[in-house]
């Protein structure tokens, strides 16, 4: 799981372990981020969610979905640990 910023509003698809989940680090993601969508997938212990997120939300997501969004521009890796 990776920190990141979103730098704009965005759609978008996670998948994780079922036992994971996306973790809201400031209060822009804790009011304004949220999930649209849930499905399990079959034959896997993975989940799949479509969340709805605003720009500045800081959160916690899996790894692929973090370098996908960093690498669209959609979000900026943050280390929340140094901020603490």
């Amino acid at each position: 799981m990776k920190d990141v910023r979103f730098a704009m509003t965005v759609e978008h698809r996670f998948v994780h372990d079922k036992d994971e989940g996306i973790v809201a680090h400031n209060d822009v993601a804790a009011i304004g981020a949220r999930e649209v969508a849930r499905a399990e997938i079959h034959e896997t212990d993975l989940v799949g969610a479509v969340w709805k997120v605003p720009e500045g939300a800081e959160m916690r997501v899996p790894d692929k979905c973090a370098a996908k969004l960093i690498a669209l521009g959609y979000a900026e890796l943050i280390d929340t640990a140094a901020a603490a």
